[in-house]
C-alpha cells in the first residue's frame, strides 16, 4: 500500500515537470492558464508570435522542444515584441526567445529564418539549427554565454552582424558545412573559447569579425575583400595567412598582440595595418611593399627591416614607437631615397639604428634631412674581409628555424656567425657531415654565416635574422 502511494506521488511529480501540449496559433496561454508551468515543455501543432510572447512571459523552462510545431504567419494592429505588427511564417520571430533560461532548446524542424535577437541572451548550452534555415539575422545568438557547440545547416547562406557574438563558452561552430561566404561585422566577436574555425570558403569579411575571440590561426585562402579592422582585436592569434591579391583596408590586423607570422601582404600597406602588434616583425611585409600607410606598423616588434627596391614612401608615424628597431637595410634602393616624414620613426632613437646602404651611395643618404639622422654604413662594412668560395662542395641553407650546413663526400665542419661589425657571435664544430644552429639562439640583425670544410674551403651567406 505504501509503495503504491509513493509511486503515485512520483508519477504526479513527473507529470508536473514534463508536459506535451497540442497547440493551435495563439492557444498556448489558455492551455497553461491555471496550471503550474512544467519545467520541460514539448509543443505539437502550430504556433505564432503570440505563443512566443507567452513562452517569454513564463520563462520557467529548463527544456523547450519545438521540433514538432510549425510557425504560422501573424499580423495585428497591436504591436508585439519588439514593437512589430507582422510576423512571417516559418520564421523564428525577432526576440522570440530572448533571455530565456532554458538550457535545452530544440527548434522547429520546418524553419526558414531566425530573426534578429531571436535567441539572444539565452542559457542554451548546445544548439542545432535545422536544415532548411537559410538566414540567421543580426544578434540572433548574441550574449548566449553558456552556448558551447553550435551546429549550422548546409542550407545556411547568410549570417547577420554580431549573430554569434559575445558567446564566451563557444568552442565549436561548423561554418564550412554551410554556403555562407560573407562574415559580417562582429559575427564571432567575443568567442573567447573558440580556438579555431574553418574559414576555407569565406570570401568577404566585415569589421572586427573575430575581435576578442580565442582563435590562434587564421587561414583565408578565398577571401578577397576585407572591411576596415576586419581581423583586428584578436589577442590570441599567432599566424595569419591571406591572399596576396586581396583588397585590404585600414587597421586590418590592429591590436593583435600575439601575432608573429603573416603571409600575404598588400603592395600598398594601409593605415594602421598591423599597429600595436607588439610581437610581430614587419620586415618581410616591408621588403615587398611599394608604400606604407600612416601608423601601419606602429608599436610593432620591429627589430630589423629589409626595404625592397619597390618602396617609394613611408607615411607619417609608420614605425612610431618601434623601440626595438636596430637595423634598416636599404641596399636594394641604391641611391633612390623614398619619401619619409620626420614623424615616420617617432619615438625611435635613430642614432642607435644602423642604416645599411649600397656601397658608394652613402652621400645620397647622408644628405637627406631624415635618413641622415641614422647611423649610416655601407653594405661591405666589416664583412668584406670574409671571402666566399662558391666552388666548394658545401651547402648552406636556412629553413625550419635553423641554419644547416652540409659537406658533400667529406666530414668535419665548423659553423661560425658574425654580426655586422665583424664580431663572432656563435661558433660550433662537428666531425660529422652535417651541422646546424638554431636561429632563435642568434641575435637579431644582419648576420654573416660562415661554413668551413675540412680542407679549408668555405661557404658564406648573409642573413637578416
Amino acid at each position: 500500500m505504501k509503495l503504491s502511494i509513493v509511486l503515485l506521488f512520483i508519477t504526479a511529480a513527473l507529470t508536473a515537470t514534463a508536459r506535451t501540449i497540442d497547440v493551435t496559433p495563439g492557444s498556448l496561454a489558455g492551455e497553461l492558464e491555471n496550471s503550474t508551468p512544467p519545467a520541460e515543455l514539448t509543443l505539437r501543432g502550430s504556433i505564432d508570435a503570440r505563443d512566443f510572447a507567452t513562452l517569454r512571459d513564463l520563462d520557467c523552462f529548463t527544456t523547450l522542444d519545438l521540433s514538432q510545431v510549425e510557425i504560422a504567419e501573424y499580423s495585428s494592429t497591436t504591436p508585439l515584441f519588439p514593437g512589430r505588427t507582422y510576423f512571417a511564417a516559418a520564421t523564428l520571430p525577432e526576440c522570440a526567445l530572448f533571455g530565456m533560461s532554458a538550457e535545452h532548446i530544440t527548434l522547429p524542424s520546418r524553419l526558414n529564418k531566425i530573426g534578429a535577437a531571436a535567441l539572444a541572451g539565452t542559457a542554451v548550452r548546445t544548439l542545432t539549427i535545422p536544415e532548411g534555415v537559410t538566414a540567421i539575422a543580426d544578434n540572433a545568438l548574441y550574449d548566449s554565454r553558456q552556448l558551447t557547440v553550435l551546429t549550422l545547416p548546409s542550407t545556411l547562406a547568410s549570417l547577420g552582424a554580431n549573430a554569434i557574438a559575445s558567446c564566451p563558452s563557444l568552442t565549436s561552430v561548423n561554418l564550412e558545412a554551410t554556403v555562407v561566404r560573407h562574415l559580417p561585422d562582429g559575427c564571432l566577436a567575443g568567442a573567447e573559447s573558440l580556438k579555431g574555425v574553418n574559414l576555407t570558403n569565406i570570401t568577404k569579411l566585415g569589421r572586427e569579425v573575430f575581435a576578442g575571440s580565442g582563435i590562434v590561426h587564421i587561414f583565408l585562402p578565398q577571401c578577397r575583400e576585407f572591411a576596415p579592422f576586419a581581423l583586428a582585436g584578436m589577442q590570441t592569434v599567432a599566424t595569419v595567412s591571406l591572399r596576396d591579391d586581396a583588397i585590404f583596408d585600414r587597421g586590418l590586423l590592429m591590436d593583435n598582440s600575439s601575432m608573429r607570422e603573416l603571409r600575404g601582404v598588400p603592395d600598398i600597406v594601409p593605415d594602421l595595418f598591423a599597429a600595436n602588434c607588439t610581437t610581430f616583425s614587419p620586415s618581410a611585409a616591408v621588403s615587398t611593399a611599394s608604400g606604407v600607410g600612416e601608423f601601419a606598423f606602429a608599436n610593432t616588434g620591429a627589430s630589423s627591416l629589409v626595404i625592397g627596391r619597390n618602396l617609394t614612401y613611408l607615411s607619417p608615424y609608420a614605425f612610431a614607437g618601434c623601440h626595438a628597431l636596430s637595423l634598416i637595410d636599404v641596399k636594394e634602393l641604391q641611391s633612390f631615397i623614398p619619401d619619409v616624414d620626420a614623424s615616420t620613426f617617432s619615438g625611435v632613437v635613430t642614432t642607435d639604428v644602423t642604416l645599411v646602404v649600397a656601397d658608394g651611395c652613402e652621400d645620397a643618404w647622408r644628405s637627406h634631412p631624415v635618413w641622415s639622422k641614422f647611423n649610416i654604413v655601407n653594405a661591405t662594412t666589416n664583412v668584406a674581409s670574409f671571402p666566399i668560395d662558391d666552388e666548394s662542395a658545401l651547402s648552406l641553407t636556412v629553413g625550419g628555424g635553423e641554419i644547416i650546413g652540409r659537406a658533400d663526400g667529406s666530414a668535419g665542419l665548423t659553423l661560425s656567425v658574425y654580426d655586422l661589425e665583424g664580431h663572432r657571435v656563435a661558433r660550433t664544430s662537428t666531425a660529422d657531415a652535417t651541422i646546424s644552429l638554431r636561429l632563435a639562439d642568434l641575435p637579431s640583425g644582419l648576420l654573416l654565416i660562415d661554413l668551413q670544410g675540412p680542407g679549408g674551403n668555405s661557404r658564406r651567406l648573409k642573413l637578416l635574422n
